[in-house]
């Protein structure tokens, strides 16, 4: 079939070269497969031996064409001796699966497997990104003179997945790996895990300059009143909050767990309990304290709050206190 040019002969010659290599090892290696046993173990290594050198020398003769190619894909997020290791990885195993006779000679079928296995690794690598984007939306956005608004976010995940019970840790990976768990209070979870100050994952991506607010106790019916007067989380509340230094575990306890005491006094002391607890009130799948007020309470909250005739006169109800 014509390919409407004339190829030169020094590529009709190297694509017969490599093809005889190919050959030649696949030969070598069937004969050191088809051995029988009670033949010396000196021919057996003898074929494997050729077989790698055949290899090799076809590898080192593809190395120029794998160096290139890989200077295509370099970019952020991509070495070039990274991107040159996975073409090394990924040409030998084009190179099993060329097949004789065919169209395309053997560069030509280890570039044209490159292209597809790089292509989707970049592609895996976008989709990445845009989950673990999406694990930090609705936070304030990064100052504009920084070029790259979410440095480091994969490294603050890591260390947050290191303090997390193993469900959670694996929930978190999946989630910044492009796989959310299909469960809407799992997908709370995490979000809420990657929200709360206490991960620190917020810190790093926040703007604005928060100012404290009265110091009040935690109280479901006040707290409620306070949040239908105007409570907005300001921009910035987590970088004044008190439960900065303390375990996302004890933040974000198991399912069904009681909270301490010493944690809600912690709240209670928070100069930005509120902007949390508005943060808390309007996600309505976060579990975990937010504001003093686990999830049940602020789901109380949040109805009152759509209530046409609740008010500060709301009569006070009890206040739960488990996560």
């Amino acid at each position: 079939m014509s390919t409407g040019r004339e190829l030169s002969a020094e590529t009709v010659e190297r694509a017969a070269r490599h093809e005889r290599l190919v050959r030649e090892m696949r030969r070598q290696r069937r004969n050191c497969c088809g051995t029988c046993i009670t033949r010396s173990d000196r021919v057996r290594c003898s074929s494997r031996r050729a077989a790698d050198r055949c290899l090799e020398q076809l590898m080192q003769e593809l190395e120029p064409l794998l160096r290139s190619f890989s200077r295509g894909y370099v970019d952020h997020y991509n070495e070039l001796d990274d991107l040159l290791g996975h073409s090394r990885i990924h040409a030998l195993r084009a190179i099993e699966r060329w097949m004789p006779g065919g169209a395309a000679s053997v560069s030509t079928w280890v570039v044209m497997y490159l292209r597809s296995e790089l292509a989707r690794l970049r592609s895996r690598q976008h989709r990445m990104r845009a989950h673990a984007v999406t694990l930090i939306e609705g936070m304030d956005p990064a100052a504009p003179e920084e070029p790259e608004p979410h440095d480091g976010l994969y490294e603050a995940i890591a260390r947050l997945a290191e303090q997390l019970e193993p469900e959670d840790a694996f929930l978190l990976s999946e989630t910044a790996a492009g796989r959310p768990p299909s469960s809407p209070w799992e997908r709370g979870r995490i979000r809420a895990l990657v929200a709360h100050p206490a991960a620190g994952i917020a810190l790093a991506h926040v703007v604005g300059e928060p100012k404290p607010r009265p110091v009040t106790p935690v109280d479901l019916a006040v707290d409620a009143a306070s949040l239908r007067s105007g409570g907005k989380a300001q921009p910035g509340w987590e970088l004044l909050a008190a439960c900065t230094d303390i375990d996302i575990a004890d933040v974000m306890p198991a399912r069904g767990a009681v909270h301490s005491a010493e944690l809600r006094q912690r709240c209670e002391s928070c100069p930005v309990r509120l902007d949390c607890l508005a943060a808390g009130v309007a996600a309505a799948t976060w579990p975990g304290i937010w504001g003093g007020h686990p999830l049940k309470a602020r789901s109380r909250i949040r109805s009152i709050l759509r209530s046409e005739h609740a008010g500060p006169d709301t009569p006070e109800m009890e206040h739960e206190h488990t996560a």
